[in-house]
């Protein structure tokens, strides 16, 4: 499946891809996903909260883990700043800011806090015993 991926859709990024994929089943889903992944493009920040909250979770998951904030966006710093030289940091903190910003917006609203994410999912999704 891999390498069919990465045959019919070469040079597009794997956001790009799933949205694709999941269109004909989920196409509003899909809506969601081709616009949450660009670190360049921000228009996740125009949309809903549904928009903004699948942007967030995304980018709060590394792999299939929750990971704290900050080490997801050093991640994504370590990975893809050097693909865009031209952009720099200052570029950089301004997008760190957005989703901080974002962050914010969102955890608000909730009895618990960004930090506390991983624990609340955990709870949730573990079996009752």
């Amino acid at each position: 499946m891999w390498k069919m991926l990465r045959s019919r859709y070469a040079g597009v990024h794997e956001t790009l891809v799933a949205a694709d994929v999941l269109r004909p089943i989920f196409p509003e889903f899909s809506e969601f996903v081709a616009n949450i992944g660009s670190t360049g493009n921000s228009i996740y920040l125009n949309g809903g909260m549904e928009l903004k909250v699948v942007h967030y979770a995304d980018w709060r998951v590394q792999f299939t883990t929750i990971i704290p904030f900050r080490d997801r966006l050093q991640y994504l710093k370590d990975t893809y700043l050097p693909r865009h030289p031209d952009k720099g940091d200052a570029w950089w903190e301004a997008a760190v800011q957005k989703e901080l910003e974002l962050e914010h917006e969102i955890f608000r609203h909730l009895p618990y806090g960004p930090d506390d994410l991983a624990r609340v999912v955990g709870e949730r999704t573990r079996p009752n015993l």
